[in-house]
Parts: structure tokens; sequence; C-alpha cells
């Protein structure tokens, strides 16, 4: 059996140039569809808006297998941790992310999640993007924040750091089971907690919010849940369980999830919305929607993270900020 496998991936690798070429040559959606493996009503969306060789590269991007990414942590020596991550294995390679000041890539470094760095609470696995989100947020020392959608609280690690020990986190999630994760991690120490409390709690962020939160924080963050097809390099089985039908519905419930963690910012305070998709329905369109009925926030920000631009995820962030005349 081995050597028939064998035979036939042989024969498989001899043809393979041939065959590229023959797929190079097709229309640009059925290249999209049957050499990069892109679902041909999401290919059809990238055909109708992006230019053909801005379509491809990104096909190229999800292609290739991202690096694991972690962020350090504001105490730990930046330097000191990339050259012991580097020298631990040999053919290690690590590199810094362009746009985040503490994140690393990592290519065969190993097990990161349970180095020893990372026990200690100098560094966490999280992807690039995903720190853009946090810097956007902009957490300073003796602020209060709510993370509405915590999930792991891989972006409460996050805030936490950037407090650098002095203010309030609530971190809150619908599922009781990923909030377990960062509950273990604060009990192991792994995550600093600010000297104004970390708390967890339970919560389905499309209800309105308990009351002791309404104006009661400085930041606010919605990483709401999305289709996560910007994330379909690190999960390429996200562009086979999504269909078109989707994004609607997200749509649906990032409007109601934003429109609910407004009634948290207090006036002259900010709300940071961030989903792991550059689809417009579920970006640009929920911002639009919610900036229509709420006029005393103002966008501040706005960037779109592509794969094809050196990015490992696709990622929509905007800042808002709420009038200090809003009460």
């Amino acid at each position: 059996m081995a050597a028939a496998v064998g035979g036939i991936l042989a024969t498989v690798a001899k043809q393979a140039a041939h065959r590229d070429a023959e797929l190079d040559e097709l229309p640009l959606l059925d290249r999209l569809e049957r050499r990069y493996s892109i679902p041909r009503w999401w290919a059809g969306r990238w055909v109708r808006t992006l230019s053909p060789d801005r379509a491809i590269a990104r096909a190229q991007a999800i292609a290739r297998p991202p690096p694991v990414e972690v962020c350090v942590a504001p105490h730990a020596d930046l330097e000191t941790i990339a050259t012991t991550l580097a020298e631990r294995r040999t053919h290690a390679r690590v590199v810094r992310i362009e746009g985040v000041p503490r994140g690393l890539a990592l290519s065969a470094a190993g097990d990161v999640f349970y180095a020893p760095e990372a026990t200690a609470g100098d560094l966490w696995v999280q992807s690039g993007p995903s720190q853009r989100v946090g810097h956007v947020l902009d957490p300073q020392p003796g602020e209060s924040v709510l993370d509405l959608c915590a999930g792991r609280g891989t972006k409460t690690q996050q805030i936490a750091a950037l407090l650098g020990g002095r203010g309030r986190i609530v971190a809150a999630d619908v599922d009781p089971r990923r909030l377990d994760d960062l509950r273990d991690r604060l009990a192991a120490g792994r995550i600093r907690r600010p000297d104004g409390g970390l708390e967890v709690i339970v919560h389905d962020a499309t209800e309105p919010v308990p009351e002791p939160w309404r104006e009661a924080f400085d930041a606010v963050l919605v990483d709401a849940p999305c289709t996560g097809l910007g994330e379909a390099a690190r999960h390429p089985e996200v562009r086979y369980r999504r269909r078109f039908e989707d994004l609607a519905a997200c749509q649906a419930r990032q409007r109601s999830i934003l429109t609910e963690a407004a009634a948290t910012v207090r006036p002259g305070g900010r709300l940071v919305y961030a989903v792991c998709s550059t689809e417009a329905e579920e970006g640009p369109d929920v911002l639009a929607a919610f900036i229509r009925d709420r006029g005393d926030f103002e966008v501040t920000h706005t960037e779109t993270l592509q794969p094809e631009d050196g990015w490992s995820a696709g990622f929509f962030v905007a800042r808002l900020e709420r009038r200090i005349d809003a009460a």
C-alpha cells in the first residue's frame, strides 16, 4: 500500500507544473475555484471587487500556512525573547511583525503555548491582526475596560498587559467553556490582574447589558462573532463551511451586539468594533448602520488588514468615540 501511495504522489508531483500551467489559463473565476479552492460564491465576490492581480495574490496568501504569532508582554525584553525562541530549535525562524510593536512571527519554533516564557506570562499566542485590534483600542493605565466578546480571553490578556497593572477589566462571553480557559490562565498567574480587578462574566452580548455597566467604561472592545472568512489561511475548513447566506445572519447579530455595547461607553469614551472578516456586510456596512442610528458616536479610525498585504489573517477594525456632551 505504501508503495502504491508513493507512486501516486510521485506521479502527481511530476505533473504538477503542467497542471498548474493549464489552470492558469482558465478565466479568473474558474482559476480561483479550481486551483486555489476558493468556493465559487466567494470567488465571485473577489472577481467583482478586486483586480485580477489582487484576487490571485489573496488566494496565494490564503494558500500559505501562516506562522505561529505571539505577543510579548511589555515587562519582558522583546529582543531577549526573540533570541531565546530562535536558539531553542535549530531551524527556528523568528521575525518581528510589522505594524505590531510587541509581535513575533515564528516558524519551526516548536510548542510555544507551553513554552517557559508563556507559562511565566512573558508571551502568549496571538495573531498579528488580533494584536492590532488591542492597539487600536489603546487601553491606558487606570482605565476601566470591557471586553464584551472575550472568548478565551486572548485580547483580555493583551489589554491587561497594556494597562500595566492599573485599571479594571470586565471580560464577558456567552460561552462559559471558553471563559474557563481565561480563568485557568488567571489562576496560573499567566495574566497580570490589574489593581481594580479582572472580572470574568457569562453574558450574551445580544441581550441588554447589566445596569451597572451602563456608561461605566472608558474603553469597550467588541470582537464580534463573524463568518471567520478572514481566518481561511489558519482554518482552511471555514471556506467550505460558510455560505453566502451566513453574511446576513452574522450581520444581524453584529448590529445587535454593537448597539448593546454602545450603552456601556461613558461620554468621551471609545468603542472598538472588530471582525476577523473583510466582507463589507460584516465590517463597513455594520459600522454605517450603527452611525446612522447613533448620532452621539463618531468614527475616528478604520483599517482593513488583508492576507495579501502580509497579514496572517483578514480583519476589519473601527474605533469610535462617544461625544463628551452625549450624557
